[in-house]
């Protein structure tokens, strides 16, 4: 009858307005719910089917039983709480599925961007020798060497072969690991040292320096960043950011010569210089690269600082934020 109709359609409203599903019924009883919802202004964007006609019609009919309207919502409540849980679930495998792609999609776009930028720089690097004038073997044997004897080292050294030959030569020997001899560096008088023995002596070094940067970048940023957004006074404010803008736009290798001067020749902290390997003294190689370390992470300390600050004080004016502080947080509950 119209009454349990009315009752029926009220219910799937109900529904419909907490966003919870669309019922799927027959077209009549979805017309209907499209007019209820049109009237009442409530959205029918998403939806889910969960359940054919005749379950719908069999719904319809314990609707028009003797439980009172109260008690129906109630159990439909339920049903769609439980249709809501198992959204969500199949959301967040979704997203996770998703998230995982677009980490994919990225670390491959990088390591292709990786390879063509290690093209393009070995081969305007192996035009630019090509150019420049000079030549290797007259370097390597002086000017006084014979033709026969400049002949036979070219020979060796692949030099009489044509440009492009050379290089293709010189990428599959690289692709298998074999980075060839230095001209310039030699273990003796007859024996040129390899390419590889040059890199694995000063990679260690290289990284030891990079982590220590960024161990004092963090230390450091973040600290002077949060301090820097949460101090209130314009003086300061206005002394770091000059600070800060006159650190960035100061390069390293000049700031490495200002540490110099002032650590190593006026204060006397080391030695300008002097160098300790790490096989000899692990101690006193950290001590000599702490300088180093200091001229590369001013600048991007200072960079970081700006921008943590900058971010702070941007989202420190957002709701989420002020619902922070309704609910009774300070200012330091708010910010760490």
């Amino acid at each position: 009858d119209n009454k349990g109709l009315n009752e029926f359609l009220e219910v799937g409203t109900m529904a419909i307005k907490n966003d919870y599903i669309k019922i799927r019924v027959s077209t009549e009883q979805k017309e209907l719910f499209k007019a209820i919802a049109k009237k009442k202004k409530i959205s029918m964007s998403e939806f889910i089917i969960v359940a054919t006609e005749e379950r719908a019609l069999r719904e319809k009919e314990k609707f028009e039983g003797t439980k009172s309207l109260e008690l129906r919502v109630s159990e439909v409540d339920k049903k769609l709480q439980n249709i809501k849980v198992k959204m969500d679930i199949q959301r967040t495998k979704k997203n996770s599925f998703y998230f995982i792609s677009r980490i994919m999609k990225f670390l491959i776009k990088k390591i292709c961007t990786l390879i063509m930028t290690l093209f393009l720089v070995s081969v305007a690097a192996f035009l630019a020798f090509q150019v420049i004038p000079g030549d290797v073997v007259r370097s390597i044997l002086g000017t006084e060497a014979t033709p026969e004897r400049e002949a036979q080292l070219r020979e060796e050294l692949g030099l009489d072969k044509p440009p492009v030959e050379r290089y293709i030569s010189w990428a599959d020997d690289v692709l298998h690991g074999d980075f060839g001899v230095s001209y310039r560096y030699s273990k003796n008088m007859n024996e040129m040292m390899p390419v590889k023995e040059l890199i694995g002596d000063k990679l260690p070094v290289t990284l030891y320096l990079a982590v220590i940067s960024f161990v004092m970048i963090v230390l450091v940023s973040i600290p002077l960043g949060v301090l820097w957004a949460k101090c209130g006074s314009r003086f300061l404010d206005a002394v770091f950011g000059v600070l800060t803008q006159v650190t960035m736009a100061v390069p390293s290798f000049f700031l490495g010569i200002l540490v110099t001067y002032l650590c190593g020749i006026v204060l006397k902290w080391f030695v300008p210089g002097g160098y300790i390997s790490y096989q000899e003294n692990m101690t006193g190689f950290l001590a000599y690269l702490l300088f180093p370390a200091i001229s590369i992470a001013l600048p991007k300390i200072a960079m970081t600082a700006r921008f943590l600050r900058n971010s702070m004080l941007t989202e420190m004016k957002l709701d989420y934020v002020r619902t922070a502080y309704s609910k009774g947080c300070n200012r330091n509950q708010v910010m760490f």
